[in-house]
């Protein structure tokens, strides 16, 4: 999980405990980053196969990838305490995003073939898996931020300094976003795999002669 940190500090004031700030909020903002489906003609059935989770053995048509990204920037607060600081967070953003939605076509079919277009369909409808899979995470995530582990200006941690604090919140975050992108990759997983079945290639096969 990529992980940035914007930091800001509250006017001095020497505390010996950290108590609430009332005059600042916390915020969470879930936002998601789609890339351009892109289309590649250069590589055989048996490239192709060599590429999916199929195996090389496998006679692959068509074949989509994707690699998802989690990054997470935080904005971070402190007043000094008599034994370090008083650190809170007050904004954390995070992006969701693909950093490539690649669809691959084997080049022995022409782009005018029934083939081609029966393929290239196939392939549609793993592009908009991979774009519904993220966008229902988007609560789920809001809510794990929403936890009361992490330091808000209501509940200040005292620190021994700001890197303390930082690392403390890269645990924390790891913690909590961890499980989810796993889960995500693993209900994607999932969820391309039902349409990657014996039933579902006869069906794209039936559309057409000339394979």
């Amino acid at each position: 999980m990529a992980l940035a940190c914007l930091v800001l500090f509250a006017p001095p004031a020497a505390a010996a405990v950290c108590v609430a700030q009332n005059g600042y909020g916390y915020d969470v903002e879930v936002t998601i980053e789609l890339p351009e489906v892109r289309l590649d003609r250069s590589l055989s059935r048996a490239q192709l196969g060599g590429m999916a989770l199929h195996g090389p053995d496998e006679r692959v048509l068509g074949l989509t990838k994707s690699n998802l990204e989690v990054a997470t920037l935080a904005t971070y607060l402190t007043y000094p305490a008599e034994s370090g600081l008083c650190f809170w967070v007050g904004r954390i953003g995070v992006m969701l995003r693909y950093h490539s939605l690649d669809v691959y076509v084997a080049r022995e079919y022409r782009s005018d073939s029934c083939a081609y277009r029966a393929i290239l369909e196939h392939e549609k409808q793993h592009v908009a898996i991979a774009r519904r899979n993220i966008q229902r995470y988007l609560p789920r995530i809001k809510s794990a931020l929403a936890s009361l582990i992490i330091p808000k200006a209501r509940t200040p941690k005292l620190v021994a300094s700001m890197a303390a604090g930082e690392a403390d919140m890269e645990r924390i975050l790891d913690k909590l976003m961890t499980p989810i992108q796993n889960e995500i990759d693993a209900v994607l997983t999932r969820e391309q795999a039902k349409i990657d079945t014996p039933e579902s290639y006869a069906r794209v096969r039936a559309k057409c002669s000339d394979w």
